[in-house]
């Protein structure tokens, strides 16, 4: 029954659509049997890729040059409080203004992407969406063209790393990158396979969100008093749950030095990814 009533909930939200399960159950919608229609949002759609370079995004200080290289567990916890030191003399830029969604994603997950947009719409939302992506060959031209008119940028990241060089810029590590490069005061971070169900944009009105400029949920784990990232980092052993790094929202002027300080994490994710899960530490450490 639950199966019956999801599939009646994904054929209303794409009709036309072809869907398939596959033995896994895993569910792929042929994004190319039809394409949507532009609609609502006030004017026409944007080309298919955007030139991130050309969206006139904030400036940041390019600081992992400052830092000791390379890093090693050394000198990780003497790495940590230089990068702490260099954020803090940081300003954000002034011309952060308005809202938006980032989703990272490219290939094979641009259609959890689409979906994950599609339920947006559905339930409410109007903000602009960036989908951040590394490379042309990561958006086939006719699902860029299907998701384009949802009110969606795609940015590549390869053209702005040219302009703002990041060391080691993957997968991962591109999630902290857009959340410092994008241009909005205030934003929704998703991962392209979370899918909501009512309207993300109430999200910014939350008491707790609002006193503190971030709004993180928490993972299951929790590092225990001898985990090793204590010791590398420096940082004081808290009794606390792991962050969940699938959504977040945040002011990214208020949080400006807390988004510098996870994307040089994610520069040096040769070091810190073999000590921690991946992109999802580094924002708990960044924030901690």
């Amino acid at each position: 029954m639950q199966f019956e009533a999801t599939q009646k909930m994904l054929e209303a939200l794409f009709p036309g659509k072809e869907m398939r399960v596959d033995a896994h159950g895993n569910l792929t919608i042929l994004a190319a049997a039809t394409e949507d229609k532009p609609g609502g949002w006030g004017s026409p759609p944007a080309p298919a890729r955007v030139a991130a370079a050309a969206l006139s995004l904030p400036v940041p200080v390019v600081l992992s040059s400052q830092l000791p290289q390379p890093v090693t567990q050394t000198n990780s916890a003497a790495w940590v409080q230089a990068a702490v030191a260099a954020v803090r003399k940081c300003q954000p830029p002034s011309q952060l203004s308005g809202r938006g969604g980032i989703i990272c994603a490219g290939g094979r997950y641009l259609t959890s992407a689409w979906m994950a947009i599609k339920l947006m719409r559905h339930f409410g939302s109007q903000l602009p969406v960036q989908i951040w992506h590394l490379g042309p060959a990561e958006v086939p031209e006719k699902l860029a063209a299907i998701i384009t008119p949802l009110h969606v940028e795609f940015v590549d990241a390869r053209i702005l790393q040219k302009t703002y060089p990041h060391k080691r810029l993957n997968g991962w590590e591109v999630k902290a990158y857009a959340m410092l490069h994008c241009p909005w005061r205030e934003f929704i971070l998703l991962d392209e396979d979370k899918m909501t169900l009512k309207n993300i944009d109430s999200l910014f009105d939350y008491p707790r969100y609002r006193q503190h400029g971030a709004l993180i949920w928490p993972d299951r784990g929790r590092w225990p008093p001898d985990f090793r990232v204590w010791n590398l980092t420096g940082i004081q052993y808290r009794d606390e749950a792991e962050f969940e790094s699938g959504q977040l929202v945040v002011d990214h002027q208020r949080c400006w030095q807390e988004l510098m300080l996870a994307n040089l994490f994610n520069e040096e994710s040769e070091f810190w990814y073999a000590h921690i899960h991946g992109d999802k530490d580094t924002f708990r450490l960044a924030w901690r």
